[in-house]
């Protein structure tokens, strides 16, 4: 059986430290996880190490200049 955990709220609530947290039990117990960062304006990459990071496929700062937002 294949469990979810969904870590969302605000800027600064503490996810990526959670999440960091969370990644160190896991690893500590054996437990296979596979974190995703979906957060393209996240750059908590010392608090914790995702397998899939959406970063790699687009950046805020692209989305913001191609936009003329921000």
């Amino acid at each position: 059986m294949s469990y979810a955990v969904f870590i969302l709220g605000p800027s600064g609530s503490g996810k990526s430290t959670l999440t960091g947290c969370l990644q160190q039990v896991y690893k500590q117990l054996h437990v296979a996880t596979t974190v995703v960062n979906l957060d393209a304006a996240d750059d908590s990459v010392d608090k914790y190490q995702p397998d899939i990071d959406i970063n790699e496929l687009i950046r805020v700062e692209d989305v913001m200049e191609e936009f003329g937002i921000g």
